[in-house]
């Protein structure tokens, strides 16, 4: 079918994507042409066709698996996940990891497009989630860089190179370290619940896969946020701050608290919205325009943007405000909300209230794009923070 087609050209462009990105860095510690097989080869041979039946076999064991005994601590993984490919279940576990993180965690269920409309009224989702076609290319992308990493296990200044990019390209995908955490937990979880008989995942096993899945986690969490202080250095021009500063003026003299008052006005329905339109429950704090807290709300949000605007630097661009918005991350803390929607729902409420103050026409696409990258610069210097809270 084309659709399938599809699916093995798009991982491999994925992949290949990956492959160049690490050889740039070093074309020389990451070796393309080892005597291993690497996934620049046929999807079909590395990977076989996917299984796409729920049923659960007592798999036999065989030669390969036997010599498991002989095996380090940190190959039982690779030996393992060898294991799960001639017995076509790697694909399984990636898709039944991902199915449990969707479960569990609803508020990062809009970072991907198979996620975002998913009604949970009852288990169909989860058999239609199956047969859509982003989630099973998103599936066979981790499940091939997953082989990937076995392939090419031993050369670790390689793979950690390379997984510092791996990491760095997902950062450009809203993902952030603890969504690593929740993979970690996913595959796990997938594996106990998925294999049975000779194949289950025992002490050792698992042991060995929690020892590879955090030299994954440190090596990506390290390109993410190498990646974060780029784009907080790099991300604006000169030109483009010089706009804002001086569009900043006109927002002052209007009234930041009351600027403030009217962003957080039109945030908080946007993101009341947007959780009943993606059917995620996870509400804020009761903060309406008459509670006696609100004032003070929006006086530290819109402080926190006009900060913002006041860190950049010429020589260093936002790297400074991480330590700046300390207290504001601190203050401010909410962990039960989804942040993909409160992003949508501050640049709403963004937008529109400049709109009203600067006019509609100042509000053209590219001016647009100029301030999202404003908030963006404030929320990655917030998740900065609270991954060292």
């Amino acid at each position: 079918m084309y659709s399938d087609y599809r699916l093995q050209e798009l991982v491999q462009e994925t992949v290949a994507k990956v492959f160049e990105a690490a050889q740039m860095q070093n074309s020389t510690s990451f070796n393309l042409n080892s005597r291993r097989k690497t996934l620049s080869g046929s999807f079909d041979e590395e990977f076989g066709q996917h299984d796409d039946s729920y049923e659960i076999y007592d798999l036999q064991r065989d030669e390969t698996f036997e010599e498991e005994a002989h095996l380090g601590e940190g190959d039982l993984a690779r030996a393992h996940w060898i294991q799960l490919h001639k017995t076509n279940k790697q694909g399984l576990i990636v898709q039944n990891a991902f199915i449990h993180i969707l479960t569990k965690y609803k508020h990062i269920r809009p970072i991907w497009h198979f996620g975002k409309n998913i009604e949970d009224s009852s288990d169909e989702w989860k058999t239609m989630l199956y047969e859509d076609f982003y989630f099973r290319h998103h599936c066979a992308s981790i499940q091939a860089g997953l082989t990937m990493v076995m392939e090419n296990k031993d050369d670790s200044a390689g793979m950690r190179k390379l997984l510092n990019e791996i990491g760095a390209h997902h950062f450009f995908y809203d993902a952030c370290e603890p969504h690593l955490d929740v993979f970690e937990e996913g595959i796990i979880e997938s594996m106990k619940t998925v294999l049975h008989g000779v194949h289950s995942l025992d002490e050792q096993t698992e042991a060995s896969w929690r020892m590879l899945l955090l030299e994954i986690k440190t090596y990506m969490s390290e390109g993410i946020s190498i990646q974060r202080n780029t784009y907080l250095k790099q991300c604006m021009t000169g030109q483009e701050i010089d706009y804002i500063r001086k569009r900043w003026i006109s927002v002052t003299e209007f009234g930041l608290l009351e600027t403030g008052r009217q962003l957080c006005e039109i945030a908080l329905r946007t993101y009341a919205e947007l959780l009943n339109k993606y059917n995620i429950n996870m509400p804020m704090p009761e903060i309406s325009k008459s509670h006696e807290n609100f004032d003070d709300f929006a006086n530290l949000t819109i402080s926190a943007i006009d900060l913002t605007i006041k860190s950049y630097r010429d020589d260093c661009g936002f790297s400074q405000l991480t330590s700046q918005l300390k207290d504001f991350v601190t203050t401010c803390l909410v962990l039960d909300v989804c942040p993909p929607l409160v992003r949508k729902s501050v640049m709403q409420g963004l937008i529109n209230t400049l709109s009203k103050i600067l006019g509609e026409e100042e509000m053209s696409d590219v001016n647009i794009q100029i301030w999202s990258k404003l908030y963006r610069v404030l929320e990655q210097a917030v998740i900065a923070n609270i991954i060292d809270y």
